[in-house]
């Protein structure tokens, strides 16, 4: 059984009429379509969390939804004081009252507070470390096209050149050798997540790949969804993830 079927259902149509809506105030890299994948990643962290660990933490199902939903909601307000301005937003919302306790709420609060990569601290409680490990990408079609969209939110003046060496840059700071994101203490168990993570470090140290698969991405956002199918990743095997590569080169060349 999906563990996202156990939330209160009366709590789910709120947020999909009520909530899901306001995302459309923000860009495409931290829309709608990314909080749903939140969500549902969420659940799968949980769910393999529950089946793996010996004397698991009882998780309010409630909760974890709730933090899921509301993690970037105010993004378009401030980008950089994003995860402060969705726990507050989420905070005041009366109507979660009904589900969850004061005391939850906080929890709820404090885990969105929490979920940012860059945050040297580690979560405060586990609904933090769910949230943090749910919203990393788990596959490279999604890591591509929410990096390009995210630097032309932000830099519209960039040319293609400028967003892919800036999406190289800022993703080799942040997963590269010593990158502040990388197994972070912070993260749950999550096999999917472990060979993503594998699958991008390998094509980071080969630039000149990420570089082309970059300029392919690039101009698939920026012409057409038809374009985008085009060069999906499959996402079956992650660990095998077939991606279009130079002839007679791999992953784990």
């Amino acid at each position: 059984m999906n563990l996202i079927n156990r939330v209160n259902p009366k709590l789910r149509k709120y947020i999909e009429e009520s909530i899901f809506p306001l995302y459309d105030l923000n860009g495409p890299s931290h829309g709608i379509k990314h909080i749903k994948e939140v969500i549902e990643r969420s659940f799968q962290i949980i769910e393999e969390y529950e089946k793996n660990e010996k004397n698991p933490v009882k998780i309010n199902y409630d909760l974890a939804y709730i933090i899921a939903a509301y993690h970037d909601i105010g993004d378009h307000i401030d980008r950089k004081k994003h995860h402060i301005i969705s726990g507050e937003i989420m905070f005041e919302d009366n109507n979660l009252d009904e589900f969850i306790s004061p005391e939850e709420k906080i929890t709820a609060r404090e885990a969105i507070e929490d979920h940012r990569a860059s945050n040297k601290n580690l979560p405060r409680s586990i609904y933090g470390r769910i949230v943090l490990t749910a919203d990393r990408n788990d596959n490279l079609q999604n890591f591509f096209v929410r990096r390009i969209n995210f630097c032309l939110e932000h830099h519209p003046e960039y040319s293609k050149e400028q967003v892919i060496r800036e999406i190289y840059d800022s993703t080799w700071k942040k997963f590269g050798k010593d990158g502040y994101a990388n197994e972070k203490p912070g993260y749950m168990p999550s096999r999917k997540l472990k060979e993503y993570f594998e699958t991008l470090h390998r094509l980071i140290e080969d630039k000149d790949e990420f570089h082309r698969l970059s300029e392919l991405y690039y101009e698939a956002v920026t012409r057409s969804q038809k374009q985008l199918d085009s060069i999906k990743v499959k996402e079956s095997n992650i660990h095998k993830l077939e991606i279009p590569m130079k002839k007679g080169r791999n992953l784990d060349e």
